[in-house]
């Protein structure tokens, strides 16, 4: 299941490679978050934006907000893990 979803990850990455160049460091990303084969390739062009930025050294920091789909919460939750996997690599969490 996950050489599968590596798979996939790829793919959308790859197809979204293919378009060329990325000019411009993004100051802000929106990407959808619904599941892989719903939203991956439309995700894939944001990242891709994401990536390459990073890659050439325009980013240092990167903050990702989502939504809580299953507990209620009245204020922001921080994760105590130290990285996160991501589709363009592993971050480190600097919360």
């Amino acid at each position: 299941r996950q050489d599968e979803l590596a798979t996939q990850l790829t793919g959308f990455l790859k197809k979204a490679g293919d378009a060329g160049e990325v000019t411009g460091t993004p100051r802000a990303i929106i990407a959808p978050h619904a599941g892989y084969s719903y939203s991956g390739p439309t995700a894939a062009w944001a990242y891709r934006h994401l990536k390459q930025a990073v890659e050439a050294g325009g980013i240092k920091r990167v903050l990702v907000l989502g939504p809580s789909h299953h507990v209620y919460l009245d204020s922001c939750a921080l994760p105590v893990a130290a990285y996160a996997d991501t589709p363009v690599g592993r971050l480190t969490i600097d919360a």
